[in-house]
């Protein structure tokens, strides 16, 4: 009798478990995904590197030190060279659409600027007296980089107005 009990207990609990199964709950559910690509822009507009008007009579070098912020051209032996500034470092004003974007800079080793003819003058340390790189744009996505340079005059260099353009890079890191 207690086997028996026993069996059809079991065979309840058997019962129980296949019903219990079948009245298993189970919903499939979708989930939607999305992104949204923006291109990077950056874009940047400049005004000029102005060494100013310069009076000399010898070899001589002017720098514009804007490795600190905007700045003015100052003669390095104001005894050989009278330098009227009518402009100074030039600026670039740096836009993009990533807040706080850092970028590289890269400035050209040299400039040969010219009086459209054959005489020449060189600037350099273009990176030494510029904005450091890299860049750390704003939470606006804005920057301004300063750009200075040295500018080497020859002990007879001609008259002139001497003028050309460099390239300054500036990339995302």
């Amino acid at each position: 009798m207690k086997r028996l009990l026993f069996c059809r207990c079991l065979a309840l609990v058997a019962f129980l478990l296949l019903i219990g199964a079948g009245n298993a709950f189970a919903v499939d559910s979708t989930v939607t995904v999305d992104a949204v690509i923006q291109a990077a822009t950056l874009t940047a507009s400049d005004t000029t590197l102005d060494f100013g008007t310069i009076i000399t009579s010898g070899a001589d070098t002017v720098i514009i030190d804007a490795s600190a912020g905007a700045a003015t051209a100052v003669a390095t032996d104001p005894a050989v060279t009278n330098v009227t500034v009518v402009g100074g470092s030039g600026a670039i004003n740096v836009n993009s659409n990533i807040p706080n974007a850092i970028v590289d800079i890269i400035y050209p080793a040299t400039v040969i600027i010219n009086d459209g003819g054959v005489n020449n003058m060189t600037v350099d340390q273009i990176a030494t007296y510029s904005t450091a790189s890299p860049l750390t744009l704003d939470g606006a996505g804005a920057g301004v980089i300063n750009v200075g340079g040295q500018l080497n005059i020859l002990a007879a260099q001609v008259a002139g107005t001497y003028t050309n353009t460099g390239t300054v890079s500036v990339n995302y890191q």
